[in-house]
């Protein structure tokens, strides 16, 4: 754990790609803005460099472009190598319920599911143990840009049970069936589960839930 936060670990991968691209570092910001589709105040893109801030999705994509490279990348470090290696490989995953998502990790077979599977591809590097879940609900989406899921998006999850800070997972309370999408935040003996969307409480954990996996990619209509 190097216990950056996402934004640094952005800007960091954003800083390389700029280096590499042949942004000089003096300027750095203002080059940046003259090239952008859409206008973005210097001091806006300085936060991007310094690692206070993360661009909203519109933003991230043009960003990517112009410094020659891809949004995964940005976002979660995928190697453009990678990302080639990986190119016309699609997996398949099953798509399962709230409640099944729990049972998965602890039997992931077929035979857990039943008679009815559906199945959704994925680019995704993924392995045998790796599913899919219909996001529910609008505590995911949030109102100040990225990262956000929205209603409807659906999501790859790998299993892990003790995933990075800052990864967005999915956990199984205690007290509920059905299994919960939120992101999880550790802060020295400190955990909890906390909602994109500000207007819904953070979760504290304290031994009530058992983390399922987390999200490798998110798969949404635009």
């Amino acid at each position: 754990m190097n216990g950056k936060s996402e934004s640094q670990l952005f800007s960091e991968r954003l800083n390389k790609a700029c280096d590499q691209a042949g942004f000089p570092v003096r300027g750095r910001a203002k080059e940046i803005q003259e090239k952008l589709e859409e206008k973005v105040s210097v001091v806006a893109i300085r936060k991007w460099l310094n690692g206070e801030a993360i661009p909203d999705t519109k933003r991230m994509r043009n960003l990517a472009k112009i410094v020659g490279t891809s949004v995964d990348h940005l976002i979660t470090g995928e190697s453009d190598k990678t990302k080639v290696e990986l190119a016309g490989s699609v997996n398949k995953v099953p798509v399962l319920s709230w409640v099944q998502a729990g049972v998965w990790t602890e039997s992931p077979s077929a035979e857990t599911l039943g008679d009815i599977i559906n199945w959704q591809e994925t680019t995704a590097k993924v392995t045998s143990k790796a599913f899919a879940l219909r996001v529910r609900g609008d505590s995911m989406t949030n109102p100040h840009g990225y990262p956000s899921i929205p209603d409807g998006s659906i999501v790859i999850v790998e299993s892990c049970p003790d995933p990075e800070n800052g990864k967005i997972v999915v956990a199984m309370l205690s007290d509920s069936e059905e299994a919960t999408l939120k992101k999880l935040q550790k802060d020295g003996p400190f955990k909890h589960l906390i909602p994109l969307n500000p207007k819904y409480e953070p979760i504290p954990i304290n031994g009530n839930c058992r983390i399922v996996g987390y999200v490798k990619q998110v798969i949404m209509d635009l």
